[in-house]
């Protein structure tokens, strides 16, 4: 049986997306970085579902790494899925954010998709039927205030993978789109989510419940996939509602998220090759955000 490849799989949407493909039968390809414990989230999957799983820990916004892992897939094992679920983000002043953090957005939500795909496609269309989700976030349907980075780079994907689908059309590789509302999967996004009060957490849906549901649409060919009814009717909202009163309305509610930041003060290396210090006023955190 061919392979379903989920990037970012040790935590969050990522370990829920390889819980349901694993439920479906599906043996995996499990990338993450060094120290999130994957081989014994590996171990617990692959004990529970009887599927063979693989991992590899690696940090896809290092060229290196992003070789080695391709290169690997290439080689030894045939794909049908994959799924680019890897990602960062913050909620920061611009200029109180460092270079570095500001790259490994665009390196990680960008780059690595985009290079992911790229290398891997034409082990994709090898298969009789295909699939590439590409996990971008209703964030990317507006310009968020002290996100600034993170939707910009989710509005990439968006564009990226609606033109792919294009490209892709009556060929035997399907190219999807999620567009996820916010997901209580660490401390912080709890926070985040509870800084807003009770409207917020109308938009919340498990990391579970969306794994189910993206999987579900994914395999009957749905091209644009947004979980969750309360997230479809943001989806309605963002396009019926004018620019200058979303504007109004975005800036006061996300800088309610500024102060929740400032507790985050845990600075880890993504990897042994590759350390991000993040300086300034603001310390944020990249293994609390990622994705």
């Amino acid at each position: 049986m061919a392979y379903t490849i989920i990037t970012g799989a040790s935590r969050g949407l990522g370990l829920a997306l390889a819980e349901e493909n694993a439920r479906l039968g599906r043996n995996l390809v499990l990338i993450a970085l060094p120290g999130e414990n994957l081989r014994d989230i590996a171990q617990r999957i692959k004990e529970k579902y009887e599927v063979d799983i693989v991992t590899i820990e690696a940090d896809l916004t290092c060229k290196k790494d992003m070789d080695r892992v391709t290169g690997k897939i290439t080689r030894d094992y045939d794909v049908d899925v994959l799924i680019n679920n890897a990602g960062v983000g913050g909620t920061y002043k611009f200029l109180e954010a460092s270079e570095d953090f500001l790259n490994m957005i665009v390196d990680l939500n960008v780059r690595a998709t985009v290079i992911m795909t790229y290398r891997l496609l034409p082990l994709l269309m090898k298969q009789k039927r295909a699939y590439v989700l590409n996990i971008a976030s209703l964030a990317a349907l507006n310009p968020l205030p002290y996100k600034t980075i993170y939707p910009a780079s989710k509005a990439f994907i968006d564009y990226f993978s609606k033109s792919l689908a294009i490209e892709l059309s009556g060929t035997n590789v399907m190219v999807s789109i999620a567009y996820p509302g916010p997901m209580p999967t660490n401390q912080q996004v709890i926070d985040q989510i509870n800084s807003h009060g009770r409207s917020m957490r109308l938009f919340v849906l498990s990391a579970d419940k969306t794994a189910q549901i993206l999987m579900k649409r994914l395999f009957v060919g749905r091209e644009t996939i947004v979980p969750g009814f309360f997230n479809k009717f943001t989806w309605l909202l963002i396009k019926t509602i004018p620019y200058p009163i979303r504007k109004w309305y975005l800036r006061r509610t996300y800088s309610k998220e500024l102060h929740v930041s400032k507790k985050y003060q845990h600075v880890k290396g993504t990897s042994h090759r590759r350390k991000w210090s993040f300086r300034g006023k603001h310390r944020l955190s990249a293994e609390s955000k990622r994705i």
